[in-house]
C-alpha cells in the first residue's frame, strides 16, 4: 500500500522573473537572466516528521541540481518560511540555507499578517553581493524603530556607510537600498 509521506515542490526561472521582495538573491556581477530554484512547498505528513524526510527531499534537489552540468546554470535555490516555524527554519540552516531577507507581514493567517523569511542556499559557484550581508539585520533594525528620528538616523549613518563604500564623495550620499523602506 503506497502512500505519499513528504513531497517537494521547486521551479527554475531565470532571477528577474523572481517577485520584487526576492530580488538581488545574487550577486549583481551575475546577469539578470540567471537561474535560480525557488522551493514553493516542502512537507511530511505530521506522523512521519523528524525522520529525516523532508531532509532527504532537500538533498535529492540539491544533488538534482549540481549533479548535471546542464543545470549547473542554477546558482541559488531559495524559499520563505513564516517567523514562528522554528523547525523548519533550524532545518534549512542545518541545510547551509542562510537569511536573505525578512518579509513583514508576507503572509495572512486567518485574516492576520504573519512575519516571514526568505532564506537561500548558493550553489554552483552563485554567490551574494557583499552588502546582503547586511539584510538580515534589517528586519531586526526595523523592528527596533521607537520614532522617526532613530530611523532617520540609522539610515543616515547607513547610507554613509554604502557610499564610503562605494567610493561616492561624502556629498553624494546614496540612497540606502529599498529592503530598507519600512
Amino acid at each position: 500500500n503506497l502512500e505519499i509521506i513528504g513531497v517537494i515542490v521547486a521551479t527554475v526561472e531565470s532571477q528577474y522573473k523572481c517577485d520584487l521582495e526576492d530580488e538581488h538573491l545574487l550577486s549583481t556581477t551575475f546577469p539578470r537572466n540567471t537561474k535560480v530554484a525557488y522551493i514553493l512547498a516542502l512537507g511530511v505528513v505530521k506522523e512521519y516528521r523528524r525522520l529525516g524526510i523532508a531532509t532527504l527531499l532537500i538533498d535529492n534537489l540539491i544533488h538534482y541540481l549540481t549533479s548535471d552540468e546542464s543545470r549547473k546554470h542554477v546558482k541559488a535555490i531559495y524559499l520563505h518560511v513564516l517567523t514562528t516555524n522554528s523547525s523548519a527554519i533550524r532545518l534549512y540552516e542545518k541545510k547551509n540555507f542562510r537569511l536573505h531577507r525578512y518579509l513583514p507581514s508576507y503572509y495572512i493567517i486567518d485574516n492576520y499578517p504573519k512575519d516571514g523569511y526568505c532564506y537561500v542556499l548558493y550553489i554552483n559557484g552563485g554567490f551574494s553581493s557583499w552588502l546582503q550581508l547586511f539584510q538580515p539585520f534589517c528586519g531586526f533594525f526595523s523592528s527596533l524603530w521607537l520614532c522617526r528620528f532613530t530611523k532617520r538616523y540609522f539610515l543616515n549613518t547607513f547610507s554613509r556607510f554604502i557610499a564610503l563604500a562605494n567610493g561616492k564623495a561624502k556629498s553624494k550620499i546614496a540612497r540606502p537600498a529599498r529592503y530598507l523602506d519600512y
